[in-house]
């Protein structure tokens, strides 16, 4: 899961929506949640073939504070580590 927050986002990270999109990539589902302090979250499900991704995005009011994309199928591969 990729993450970016305020004025670290890379311009490429703001784009990957926008970039899916053009790529044929459908939206299959749309929520929003009222959080604390009226902050937003959008959370966005896109579909390619047998590939399934989400996008969240955290709004307060006009500004972004954040954005994650998970990739959901297939799933990712684990990586062994010193625990297994």
């Amino acid at each position: 899961m990729k993450s970016t927050k305020g004025s670290e986002m890379a311009d490429t990270e703001r784009d990957r929506l926008a970039e899916m999109l053009a790529d044929d990539w459908t939206i299959e589902g749309y929520s929003t949640t009222l959080m604390a302090a009226g902050a937003m979250t959008h959370s966005i499900l896109l579909r390619k073939g047998d590939l399934l991704d989400a996008i969240t995005i955290i709004m307060n009011g006009e500004k972004e504070l954040g954005r994650t994309h998970q990739v959901l199928s297939p799933r990712p591969e684990k990586k062994k580590g010193w625990l297994g």
